[in-house]
């Protein structure tokens, strides 16, 4: 800015057709310094500026070098506002630029966050399995006692009606125990998501009437998913549904969507309850839920599961009434058939 003051000082003052570059550095200043020091180069601007237009400057003379100066100050003109515009252009792309990494690595520090808490929350989900593993042990010792201690047709029926519901806690801690709440402590399998869906959507219907509606659009698209925590964490978002219509005391049929959109793999999930909470920013985080009984570990464990595949998840309003949760997960590297490594699909490059 001193140079700059200098030269318009012996150049024609505010006559001078660069004359206004002070305000690219007030602006520069406005956006990449702190506001009291941004302020402070405004000043500067503004002293350095003043003097420059009301001191006496050489005056602006062709120097009998061009018939029409005219054409002098057009064409300087055109270069000041060309060099200008370029300055601020490269400018905003730099300062778009690193914006761009700063958002990456929040997301990253987000991610990293949100993994060390599912790990955290695993572990005590783990916990909890082992230690149910005994009083599960000692009701099904005893149940077996009952049947062979009352043969009556009554005692028969209510001993198997509990042996299977015995059977599907079991099932449950086994779950807990192989997944314990982290996507990446079970196997990854490469499977169409549509097989994948209606396993897990018959998982949950076995202890529920509400029907639910498959719309398969996928055309057979596979993903890598750890399976047991993808069957897992899709049963608690048709669980959440469920209470969902509960609330609002509507029975239709949960819409469940399976499609391709590009090398992405989509489930849309649509109930009629009563939509999402007020704090709706808050859906996902861990221990954040809205039903009395609720733990709010069930949406956060369906987001890791799409955040450690590259996807993610969403919830979204539905159009009348209810809401829409959009789980999307990429499409499985496809294996070159020549030499078996993996390449790439396309669309999974870059931008």
């Amino acid at each position: 800015m001193g140079a700059l003051t200098a030269f318009f000082a012996v150049g024609s003052g505010p006559d001078n057709a660069i004359y206004r570059w002070h305000l690219v550095h007030a602006a520069m200043a406005a956006i990449m310094l702190p506001p009291r020091m941004a302020l402070t180069v405004l000043g500067a601007v503004v002293l350095q500026a003043t003097p420059a237009s009301s001191s006496g400057t050489l005056p602006c003379t062709t120097g009998g070098t061009a018939s029409r100066p005219w054409v002098l100050v057009r064409l300087g003109q055109a270069v000041a506002f060309g060099i200008t515009s370029l300055s601020v252009a490269v400018f905003v792309v730099r300062l778009s630029a690193s914006l761009r990494r700063r958002r990456q690595l929040l997301d990253a520090r987000d991610r990293t966050a949100r993994t060390d808490r599912l790990r955290s929350v695993g572990t005590l989900a783990a916990g909890a399995a082992h230690e149910l593993n005994t009083p599960l042990s000692t009701m099904a010792l005893r149940l077996r006692r009952i049947g062979r201690r009352h043969t009556d047709e009554a005692t028969v029926r209510d001993v198997e009606v509990m042996e299977d519901q015995l059977d599907r806690c079991v099932s449950i801690v086994e779950r807990l125990l192989v997944g314990a709440g982290d996507p990446t402590a079970s196997d990854i399998v490469r499977r169409p998501l549509a097989a994948m869906v209606c396993e897990a959507v018959k998982l949950w219907s076995r202890g529920t009437t509400l029907e639910v509606r498959v719309d398969d659009h996928s055309d057979a698209i596979e993903v890598e998913l750890p399976e047991v925590a993808f069957q897992q964490a899709l049963i608690n978002l048709l669980e959440n549904a469920r209470e969902a219509q509960e609330s609002a005391s509507t029975f239709d049929p949960l819409a469940l969507t399976v499609s391709r959109r590009g090398a992405q793999a989509v489930i849309e999930l649509a109930d009629r309850g009563v939509g999402l909470p007020t704090q709706s920013d808050q859906v996902g985080e861990p221990f954040f839920t809205t039903k009395a009984s609720g733990t709010g570990l069930g949406v956060f464990v369906a987001r890791a599961v799409a955040d450690g595949a590259g996807g993610g998840l969403s919830y979204h309003a539905r159009p009348g009434a209810g809401t829409i949760a959009r789980w999307w997960f990429p499409e499985a590297r496809r294996r070159s058939p020549v030499d078996g490594h993996t390449a790439l699909v396309e669309g999974d490059l870059p931008g």
